[in-house]
């Protein structure tokens, strides 16, 4: 058994113990070994949800107020996000993909 983009001889064999181990108690030693083996292979991961991965111009705008789900787009930004230089216009974009440049052809419609 391989873990996603873990490749580890001493873990596979944890993994597989654990999945034939009948006994509760053993089966949670199994376990728990196995998480700190992983959390040693891999104490450095990184979490991040990449629609919400926004970058804005702190040398532009001040008072950006990013929140859970919805990134620096949220009303706080909004209502108390300061013009520091340039005309005042704040232009976004989103990390989706682009399915269809003819607005004609258009199936689905994306509310914001």
């Amino acid at each position: 058994m391989e873990l996603e983009g873990l490749s580890n001889p001493e873990l596979d064999k944890l993994a597989e113990e654990q999945q034939v181990t009948m006994d509760v108690n053993k089966r949670r030693e199994i376990v728990f070994k196995a998480q700190e083996l992983i959390h040693k292979l891999q104490s450095m991961n990184v979490l991040a949800y990449m629609q919400m991965a926004n970058a804005y111009r702190s040398d532009r705008i001040k008072n950006v107020v990013p929140m859970m789900d919805e990134g620096i787009g949220s009303f706080w930004t909004d209502i108390n996000m300061g013009v520091i230089k340039g005309d005042g216009s704040v232009r976004t974009g989103m990390t989706i993909p682009l399915k269809n440049v003819n607005p004609i052809a258009l199936k689905t419609i994306l509310f914001l």
